[in-house]
């Protein structure tokens, strides 16, 4: 016989919303510090997961169907259990703004288990235990996220050992040649504090640029730093083969001549040509001489934060429309069904419309642009006769992403990484680029003047004074 269970939790936090989304939705990062195992994914077919809990005697298995979320109001997912004690699990969580400030989070569960014991312990384990583990980790959220702190910023709850005392000699020794190069050395102190109090999850992908925004400082200082810390051996360098669809990490590789011009998408099931300006973002880790991370660590693979430029994700039954107040960020955006080809554009701006009618039918959606408010309803209408994902995606590219094109165009890359060239005969598509020629005028006539070795002498500062100009543009 199987028993239905239902939790209900409600917490008010201090920030906002939009303050607390980025944290609390990050599921990844919330199972872990609530103590959840760890999880891997045996298969992934159209966004339908097939995943296993690392345990070492219980046997646990479900098929996790795609979140729904709208930012950064809700999110919600569903699990169908092949093994283990429960047979099916529902949770939705709702952020609704508080009219005097802050946000008051509702946690839903709803929970089937045909296993006598399971009957038994859910209570205690979920009603008692994992209510007190929730609110404890939200709260420590909310305090983070009260305090103004950047995504990408330490987050402290679950804390790390940090760096080893050998570790830490090692950053110490190897660091001073990056100050020998020419970076400053407060910032690698800066780098040196990130390394030792960051938890593992944010080692796992650095981001330099994200960086360089919670710190306050010029991206590109902070990007010539990692590359020179990663050439001295502090940190270690991955080219990240992004989808254009879903924007997941397709390929990772540790040298440029690895990559290859097309990749394919096991989430999207599509194959994509690799761009430099979009599909290639290089991150960084730590040397494991200088502090050792498990970058395979997982504890859920569909959070919404993996996905941060698909602000809506929901599914709407064939013949039905849904309502969803959503906020969105000034700029364009593409809504999409997951059955219908094409897309309608959207358009944010504060003088938009409060309310749009977003209707698609088995031919497609209306040529027309949408300008909507910044703070809109969208009616989502499913004109058609089977069931739609609608998909509101963010047209522009995160600025936060430090591209191959980025890298690649760095003097400090080309001195530091000579050898780093994209494989002979590989077609890689790059947006722009610009190229820059010079000539001294009446150089022969110079040379025979002045003689070879002055001529050439003043060769050489034309070259050093085009070195500096292009260098202090970013060139």
């Amino acid at each position: 016989m199987t028993q239905e269970f239902y939790f209900s939790w409600q917490w008010d936090l201090q920030s906002a919303p939009e303050a607390i989304w980025p944290y609390a939705a990050d599921t990844n990062r919330f199972n872990r510090d609530t103590g959840q195992p760890e999880i891997e994914m045996l298969d992934n077919i159209q966004g339908t997961k097939h995943l296993r809990m690392k345990l070492p005697v219980i046997k646990v298995e479900w098929e996790e169907e795609p979140f729904e979320w709208t930012y950064p109001y809700s999110f919600g997912v569903l699990r169908t259990y092949s093994k283990g004690p429960i047979d099916e699990m529902r949770v939705q969580v709702d952020f609704n703004p508080r009219s005097e400030g802050g946000t008051r989070i509702l946690y839903q569960t709803w929970m089937k288990s045909s296993n006598i014991l399971a009957r038994f312990a859910i209570p205690f384990a979920i009603g008692v235990v994992a209510k007190k583990r929730f609110e404890k980790v939200l709260r420590s959220y909310d305090r983070i996220a009260d305090k103004t702190i950047k995504l990408g910023s330490v987050l402290d709850v679950s804390r790390q050992h940090g760096l080893s005392s050998g570790g830490r000699a090692r950053f110490k020794s190897l660091s001073e040649t990056v100050i020998q190069q020419g970076t400053d050395s407060k910032l690698v102190s800066h780098l040196e504090e990130f390394l030792d109090h960051a938890d593992e999850l944010s080692l796992q992908r650095i981001r330099p640029y994200a960086l360089a925004d919670h710190w306050g400082v010029n991206r590109r200082t902070v990007l010539e730093m990692f590359l020179r810390a990663t050439r001295t051996g502090i940190l270690d360098m991955s080219w990240d083969l992004l989808c254009p669809s879903c924007r997941g990490t397709t390929e990772g590789h540790t040298n440029l001549g690895e990559v290859r011009g097309q990749s394919h998408c096991n989430t999207c099931q599509i194959d994509f040509t690799v761009n430099f300006d979009h599909n290639i973002e290089v991150v960084f880790r730590p040397n494991p001489s200088v502090r050792p991370v498990e970058f395979e660590a997982a504890f859920c693979v569909g959070s919404p934060q993996l996905q941060p430029h698909i602000v809506m994700a929901q599914s709407i039954s064939a013949l039905r429309s849904l309502p969803v107040n959503i906020q969105l960020e000034p700029g364009r955006y593409t809504l999409r069904a997951s059955d219908v080809a094409g897309s309608i554009a959207l358009f944010a701006d504060a003088d938009g419309s409060a309310q749009a009618d977003m209707r698609v039918t088995q031919y497609g959606w209306p040529p027309e642009q949408q300008l909507v408010s910044l703070l809109p309803t969208l009616n989502l209408i499913n004109a058609t006769e089977a069931d739609q994902t609608f998909e509101l995606e963010r047209t522009a590219w995160s600025d936060q992403a430090a591209t191959a094109a980025d890298v690649t165009a760095l003097q400090v890359f080309r001195d530091l990484f000579a050898t780093e060239v994209v494989r002979p005969g590989e077609e890689i598509s790059i947006g722009s680029i610009t190229l820059l020629f010079t000539d001294l005028r009446d150089s022969t006539r110079l040379y025979r003047k002045i003689g070879d070795a002055s001529a050439f002498g003043r060769v050489r500062e034309h070259f050093d004074v085009l070195e500096q100009a292009v260098t202090s543009e970013g060139g």
